[in-house]
């Protein structure tokens, strides 16, 4: 099939993060039409980045006639801006199994003392607000093998909340890893991962996301803008379907 026939528009929506389904509009896109599928698995041969790897290819399709040096351009900020980004809307299961990860992790570095495991639990922070489960060890073992084997059905929660309540838990973890590996204060990193654990355990446990509520606060003050998640604007700060609205 001729480039000339694939759905441009449809995909540059699908690369501004626009389309509903991305994946699924990507998909059929390259099924349709792609005469670099085979170059591209050469390119990007992992199964991690296979949906990047499709906008890669439909980005320098619309490209490619135009400028090597653009299509090559805009094929890296697509590859970088599909690895670093945040699922939206999230798995309300699979965040619960991942903060249940974060409690038994912090308290093995409270319990150990080993600067390692400070580390370990600062960077998957790190990696979660940057890019999700993606690049996260505990998050890909949550949502690519426990949650599927568990069988709870999918329950989607908006993601700027999560992600938000991500930072949290890296402003804690990194600080605390900074305590321990820069200055040597165990005490003091125990007791900021000790707070962690409990923020966790809350919404491990009771479904309960403190990071979330703040971010509700947040919006309402106008600290937020309304425009950073849409789907948050019914969320309040008492009742059941507030706490289903805020996790």
């Amino acid at each position: 099939m001729a480039l000339d026939y694939v759905d441009y528009e449809r995909v540059e929506l699908c690369l501004r993060g626009l389309a509903v389904d991305r994946w699924s509009v990507m998909t059929d896109l390259f099924h349709r039409s792609c005469p670099l599928k085979h170059a591209s698995k050469a390119i990007f041969p992992s199964l991690e980045l296979k949906k990047c790897r499709i906008c890669v290819i439909f980005a320098a399709h619309r490209l490619i006639n135009q400028s090597p040096i653009s299509a090559l351009l805009i094929c890296l900020v697509t590859m970088v801006n599909s690895l670093f980004s945040f699922p939206n809307p999230v798995n309300e299961v699979s965040a619960r199994l991942v903060a249940g990860g974060v409690v038994l992790i912090a308290l093995a570095a409270i319990l150990f003392a080993q600067p390692w495991i400070f580390i370990v639990l600062a960077y998957g922070f790190l990696a979660r607000v940057l890019s999700g489960p993606t690049l996260s060890p505990l998050g890909q073992f949550v949502t690519r093998v426990l949650t599927p084997a568990l069988p709870f059905g999918e329950k989607l929660v908006p993601g700027p909340p999560k992600r938000f309540a991500q930072g949290i838990g890296a402003a804690f973890s990194v600080t605390a890893a900074v305590l321990v590996v820069g200055f040597d204060q165990i005490g003091a990193a125990s007791v900021l991962l000790a707070v962690l654990a409990a923020f966790a355990t809350l919404e491990s446990v009771f479904g309960i996301c403190v990071g979330c509520k703040i971010f509700a606060i947040l919006m309402r003050v106008g600290v937020i803008p309304a425009e950073v998640c849409e789907s948050c604007n019914n969320i309040t700060l008492g009742g059941p379907a507030a706490a289903a609205g805020s996790r």
